[in-house]
This record gives C-alpha cells, structure tokens and sequence, in this order.
C-alpha cells in the first residue's frame, strides 16, 4: 500500500482485524442513520404537520436512492477509490443529517434525506470492496458475514436509543445527534484505513453473460428487503399509534426484532459454510409475508406480535 502524504509503500498488517472492525462500525453508524426517522415519526408528524405518506417517503428514500443508483455508484467507486468513497459517504450523510434536523417542512426534509441516502450508499457499496481488498479466505468470509450484520445492529440501536430519547428530546435534538457517529468515524477511516489502490475500470460489456445472475440476486435481494425493511421501519409507529405503548417499549421490541435479524444472517452464513445449498434456505422466505399477519395485528397480544416480527 501507499502512503497518502509520502508517497511510500505502507505494509498492511498480518492481521486485518483493525481494519474490518473499523469497516464494520462504519456501516453500523450509516444503518442508525437509515432507522433515525423511525423512533421520532410521531413527533415529526405532529410538528411538521406530515401525512403517513409523506413520512414513508421520509423513511424510505434513503434505501430508494440506493435503488437507483445503485450500479452507477459501484462503477464510480471503482475509480475514485473505496477508501476514499467509505470516508465521504460517512460525512456527506452527517452533514445531511443536520439540515434534516433543522428542517422546517417536508420537502427540505426529504431533500436531505435523498442527500443521506446517497452517503448511505457510497458507504454500502464501498464498505465490501474495502472488506474484500484487505482480507483474504477464512477471514474474508467471516468478516464478510460480519458486515451483513451492520444494518440490523444500526437498526436496533437506532430504535432502542431513539425509544428512550424520543420522550425526553425534541425530534430536532435526536436528529442532529445521529450526525455525531458517521462525522466521527469518517475521521477514524481517513486516519487509520490504508490507501488502496485503485482498479481498473473494465468494459461492463465484456461481463454481460454474469448480468442474468446479478439480476436475479438482485431481485430476490430487493423482494427480501422489501418485507424486512419494510416491517421494521413501519414497526415502531404501528406500535406506538395502534398498540399504544410507549416510545420506549416500542424502541425496545424494534431493537429486539432487528437484532434477531442479524442472528438470521449469521445463521445463514453458518449453514452455507456448512455445506447446505441456497435452494435449500429459499423456502423460508415464505415465512416472511405470513409472520407480518401477526405482526401487524392488533389482535394477538404484544410478546406474540414481537415474536412474528422478529421470525420476519
């Protein structure tokens, strides 16, 4: 590796570990900037005056962003350089994080959320090619399934702090302190990931016989997430508007559900290092949509619908 001020080789450790940890909280921190609106949706509704519509569009426009961008990102990566994207991602999302809490009405919030979502994603299209750049065989496949694990463990600590903070603090003051964890560990990657170097740009139509598969993992990706996501996100106003409990306990079953997300993908990578196809774990996708019944009904007592929520 370079040295970015003297221009030398810099030797990277045998072992990467400081540096896949740092990768890995990185994702965490944009995750808690993903689930931010969530915890605080009542009071930004109250204050700003917002439909259910137009808080969805709030809540989700970061990850639509990525839906869109997605593919061009991933080549401008590649030329700009991951470590540098990583670092960048995580402060223009700080930086968009504090005019969303100093936003006045729904189109300055949505703005600043689309400007969130594309931080989030130079961080999440960055943060495996950095994982897979310093890490080789057993260690890159565990610090890969690691990284699988930043979105639940944003989640979850984005819905049990902002539960407890959401009845003592404005929505403002929560907001702007989701701004502090990206804006610092942009600073730590900049200080501690070496420079890498960049990789050639092939042309995208030489690989056009691997697009069939990338799509269709794609696809499947997005109708899982569409469900996952999605349940957690709708979630904690559902509980506080229908079930009535409070920001806390809402806040608590949040983090519960998403943390049991990331035991799923830990198991999943457990069990296809053990041998078992993919196939084999497809058909429990259809547990996803039946669990929501459940989840979203008021009928069933509250341990039960935390439970089909966290089955989802």
């Amino acid at each position: 590796m370079r040295d970015r001020k003297s221009g030398s080789h810099r030797r990277v450790p045998a072992s990467p570990w400081k540096y896949v940890v740092a990768t890995w909280l990185a994702g965490v921190v944009a995750a808690v900037g993903l689930g931010a609106v969530s915890p605080a949706g009542s009071a930004l509704r109250s204050s700003l005056g917002l439909s259910a519509g137009e808080l969805a569009w709030a809540t989700s426009s970061i990850t639509a962003v990525s839906a869109v961008l997605g593919i061009p990102a991933g080549w401008w990566i590649r030329r700009f350089g991951a470590h540098r994207a990583l670092s960048w991602g995580l402060f223009v999302m700080s930086v968009a994080t504090v005019t969303s809490a100093t936003a006045g009405s729904w189109g300055l919030l949505l703005g600043s959320r689309v400007a969130e979502g594309v931080g989030y994603l130079l961080v999440f299209v960055a943060g495996p090619v950095v994982l897979t750049r310093m890490t080789q065989g057993g260690i890159r496949s565990a610090a890969l399934a690691l990284w699988g694990t930043c979105v639940p463990m944003g989640l979850a600590i984005a819905a049990a702090t902002g539960g407890v903070l959401a009845s003592q603090w404005t929505w403002n003051r929560w907001l702007a302190l989701t701004a502090l964890g990206p804006l610092i560990m942009a600073g730590v990657l900049t200080a501690v990931l070496p420079r890498l170097p960049r990789t050639p740009v092939q042309n995208p139509h030489r690989g056009a016989g691997t697009w069939n598969g990338a799509l269709r993992l794609g696809t499947a990706y997005g109708s899982l997430s569409l469900v996952g996501v999605g349940a957690v996100m709708v979630l904690p106003l559902f509980l506080i508007e229908r079930r009535e409990v409070t920001p806390t306990v809402a806040g608590t079953v949040v983090a519960l559900v998403c943390l049991g997300s990331a035991v799923g993908g830990l198991a999943a990578s457990w069990l296809l290092r053990r041998g078992w196809a993919l196939s084999s774990l497809v058909p429990l996708g259809v547990l996803m949509p039946v669990a929501c019944l459940p989840a979203f009904s008021a009928e069933f007592p509250l341990a039960v619908s935390a439970a089909a929520a966290t089955l989802v």
